[in-house]
């Protein structure tokens, strides 16, 4: 019995390391996979515009940080070629150039719409506000006003009162 037990132990350890082989494995491969279509991607950006450069994240830190490559070797002669690897790098870095400058004047006219309607909702809301003071300030003074009246009524009142007990009758 104790030597049953013992070789199932045995198989479900070995079934647990393979399994944790196999997941280890299939991750070297997708690793190596992205690294390989990564260096593809940055050695075909000579002639292609806006690829993305592949980016990984050293021990899941939130910067990432471009791949490592070898640097092309660029001919001499395809310095001055018009179709050469160089002058399609500089059209491809001029195209690059005139999209990011598309891209900010677009992002610019955003920016500037959203800033204007941030502006008009703030001198909105300001008005707003004056109003409700200008509101509380008018109830304020009416409300002044009624108590000083009330009050000169009151003193006014008891004069006439006064005078009037002050009188001698007159009887007719």
């Amino acid at each position: 019995m104790d030597i049953l037990g013992s070789e199932r132990n045995y198989t479900k350890n070995l079934i647990r390391d393979l399994k944790e082989q196999n997941k280890r494995l299939k991750k070297e491969l997708t690793d190596l996979t992205g690294k390989v279509y990564s260096g593809a991607t940055v050695l075909d950006e000579v002639t292609k515009r806006n690829v993305p450069l592949n980016l990984e994240s050293p021990s899941a830190s939130p910067g990432a940080v471009p791949i490592q490559t070898t640097v092309p070797q660029v001919n001499p002669a395809s310095i001055i070629d018009p179709i050469g690897e160089v002058q399609l790098s500089r059209i491809a870095q001029a195209q690059q150039y005139r999209d990011m400058l598309d891209a900010n004047r677009r992002f610019s006219e955003d920016d500037f719409r959203i800033r204007e309607q941030f502006g008009k909702n703030e001198l909105l809301r300001q008005l707003a506000g004056a109003d409700r003071r200008q509101r509380i300030m008018t109830r304020g003074t009416m409300l002044q006003q009624g108590q000083l009246g009330a009050q000169s009524m009151g003193q006014q009142s008891r004069a006439n009162v006064g005078t009037i007990l002050a009188q001698t009758p007159v009887y007719q």
